[in-house]
């Protein structure tokens, strides 16, 4: 990490800035999500059939499709100290969209275990409906309806 350094030189207006002021990124880094929260939400998941990740995926789950396999990744994202829940977000593409997109759940960051369960457990079985509603895997249901995820 270094200093980067911003001027004006003044090329489009009268003004001028002359003076370069720099700011230091040494010993900042970014903040961590709550590791906590993180591990409870993986746990949960792997709970429901996910296989855990590491960084930057939560998890990951592989359906058979009519397309051959495909799978579903869960990610958190915490926007920041200020906001007071992270968001359990999926990514499954189907015909070229985010099947999950509008599935996402908010986790408020003091949550205990029951209520990140309770939540966990929603998001899983909202994506699972979302996916075999995909064009794909609504073929595969059909050729095979016991098949598993």
């Amino acid at each position: 990490m270094g200093k980067f350094p911003f001027a004006y030189s003044g090329a489009r207006s009268s003004r001028s800035y002359t003076d370069v002021q720099e700011i230091s990124l040494e010993g900042k880094q970014e903040p961590k999500m709550n590791e906590t929260l993180r591990e409870m939400v993986v746990a949960r998941l792997v709970e429901r059939g996910w296989t855990g990740l590491r960084e930057p995926a939560l998890g990951i789950i592989h359906y058979r499709t009519a397309v051959g396999d495909k799978q579903a990744l869960a990610y958190m994202a915490d926007f920041g100290p200020a906001e007071t829940n992270v968001m359990l977000r999926g990514d499954y593409q189907s015909e070229g969209r985010n099947v999950l997109e509008s599935y996402s759940v908010l986790i408020p960051k003091t949550a205990d275990e029951a209520k990140v369960n309770e939540l966990v457990d929603l998001f899983d079985i909202n994506a699972e409906k979302a996916v075999n509603e995909s064009y794909a895997r609504r073929l595969w249901l059909r050729f095979d309806p016991s098949a598993p995820r």
